[in-house]
């Protein structure tokens, strides 16, 4: 058996939702971004995606 995240929220200091994260399939997945981005922010922001995609396990699409 074995368990593994299907959807991911991510929240900010005020406990507003920031971006979900949930799985298509087992290689990819739907983004829904509802924070505002700047430049001060859109590096974490990527940063956080892109753990948030790592923790969604997903299985990578093999090149032809």
């Amino acid at each position: 058996m074995r368990i593994y995240p299907v959807k991911i929220e991510c929240i900010d200091d005020v406990m507003d939702v920031v971006f979900k994260l949930e799985t298509f399939d087992e290689c990819s997945a739907t983004l829904t971004v509802d924070t505002l981005i700047c430049n001060g922010s859109v590096d974490e922001l990527c940063g956080r995606i892109k753990d948030a995609v790592n923790m969604l396990e997903l299985e990578r699409v093999k090149k032809e």
